[in-house]
């Protein structure tokens, strides 16, 4: 088999960059009216799949993956959902978690393509989601479920993920949403976009943080769900497998090196009749000891038999997947996938981001000259700054604001004339000195003040929060 970081670096082919293409995948809140402080059932997730495809008229696949319910394993619920958009096949599928869903978004050249894609696409969504007597709310977390790993959507690959990862980590996580977007990458550029791109995760979450309000009480934190993350990495997930890698802007490291660093957690392997699920239970084995040794020894989830297993490519496919830098390289797609951002509380704002990200990444040269003067621990101190107190957070003793400002100006110097209004939200929130969550802790203290903690609150917190087309 080909050297598998030779397949890695070229799946990353050459980008024209008149023509690169960017892409949102989106991370969203369901929240179902029925159990406000508690999750929606398997039942209600199945029902918003059906309605979604019904609302396609025949044009839509429906697909009823394998899911454990009481220890047992069964077809009989919908899961996803994938249609046509532009001759591009797109999915709406579960998260881990019951309240949430994951969607693909066609990439583009334009921004206005991204944007009448992203709304058609979220209008089926919101239609399905009425039918179904179910919520999207634009928030970057559920505000009042509490936190448990019965809130896992038993699909096979996240039952054996929560069995590989410790539950503490999983039960903060799954309830949190984002706004991700995929920039396409030539292979000379798979080390200096990113790291770029990571040096504004600061000022960008200060301006879009959007998960403060957790279990029904106010986190501390404007981006909860960055701050989980954080939290969580311990002796049972490598520190550098989350957030902002330690070493990403050393000279001497590059992603492939990275990421192999990482020990491998699932895969797949096919026999001569049916498709498996691996789990790989060595935790302190990286996937560059198992490239090193040729094999190691997994375990077929299906009969629980102990299998020695050689490195093939689906295997760091799957790595790819389960390492989760706000910053990380998809070889799958030839992009990199811009990932610090939660859910927000309309289309509008979530191509906002992907206008920022593009404009960046076409005016790289002025970009990384705004912030060449910052090093890792001064942009980890900011993104830590930034999740707790968003626009009034600092990098380096000075004002992330202002840096938020200059990096909109840079931003919209390298986007054309007719996209620089897709940033106009963000320019909004810098003008303002608000972010999503500082409107959602108003209102939500607000309603503390006027009315006492019941039904109606909920309620009237949940309508200020649906989300917008």
């Amino acid at each position: 088999m080909e050297n598998l970081e030779t397949i890695f670096q070229n799946r990353f082919g050459i980008v024209n960059p008149n023509e690169r293409k960017i892409g949102p995948e989106i991370e969203g809140i369901l929240f179902s009216p029925k159990t406000p402080n508690n999750i929606p059932s398997v039942e209600e997730i199945s029902e918003l799949f059906e309605n979604i495809a019904s609302g396609l008229n025949g044009a839509a696949d429906l697909y009823n993956e394998r899911i454990q319910i009481n220890g047992e394993t069964t077809y009989a619920y919908s899961t996803k959902v994938k249609f046509e958009v532009n001759d591009y096949f797109v999915e709406i599928t579960t998260g881990i978690s019951r309240c949430t869903f994951e969607m693909t978004v066609p990439p583009s050249r334009s921004l206005s393509e991204n944007e009448r894609n992203l709304k058609y696409i979220f209008e089926k969504l919101l239609k399905g989601a009425e039918n179904s007597r179910l919520e999207i709310l634009g928030l970057g977390a559920h505000p009042f479920a509490e936190h448990s790993n019965e809130s896992i959507m038993p699909k096979l690959i996240n039952v054996y993920l929560s069995e590989r990862l410790d539950g503490n980590e999983l039960k903060r996580l799954i309830t949190n949403a984002s706004s991700q977007f995929h920039v396409e990458l030539s292979r000379n550029e798979t080390e200096s976009l990113p790291n770029m791109l990571m040096r504004f995760i600061p000022p960008i979450v200060a301006l879009t943080c959007n998960s403060a309000i957790i279990e029904g009480e106010f986190s501390g934190y404007k981006e909860y769900r960055s701050y989980a993350l954080e939290r969580e990495k311990d002796h049972h997930m490598e520190e550098s497998r989350a957030g902002l890698p330690p070493n990403f802007f050393s000279a001497d490291n590059n992603y492939f090196r990275y990421l192999i660093s990482h020990s491998p957690i699932i895969s797949r392997r096919r026999d001569m009749i049916n498709g498996f699920y691996i789990t790989f239970d060595d935790k302190a084995k990286t996937f560059s000891d198992f490239i090193n040794k040729g094999t190691t020894e997994a375990r077929r989830t299906d009969s629980g038999n102990k299998i020695t297993v050689t490195p093939e490519l689906v295997d760091l496919v799957f790595l790819e997947g389960t390492v989760w830098p706000e910053v990380r390289l998809r070889s799958t797609f030839g992009t990199a996938e811009f990932r610090p951002c939660s859910f927000q509380p309309s289309a509008d704002e979530i191509l906002a981001i992907g206008a920022v990200v593009k404009g960046l990444v076409n005016n790289y040269i002025e970009a990384s000259r705004l912030v060449e003067k910052y090093d890792i621990k001064t942009i980890r101190e900011a993104h830590r700054s930034a999740m707790r107190y968003g626009p009034d957070a600092h990098i380096g003793g000075e004002s992330l604001l202002e840096l938020s400002k200059r990096m909109l100006y840079v931003a919209a110097r390298g986007l054309d004339g007719n996209e620089k209004q897709f940033l106009r939200p963000m320019e909004k929130n810098a003008e303002s000195g608000k972010s999503p969550a500082d409107r959602s802790i108003a209102y939500f203290t607000e309603l503390l003040k006027r009315q006492p903690r019941n039904s109606d609150f909920t309620q009237n917190f949940v309508e200020k929060h649906r989300f917008k087309i």
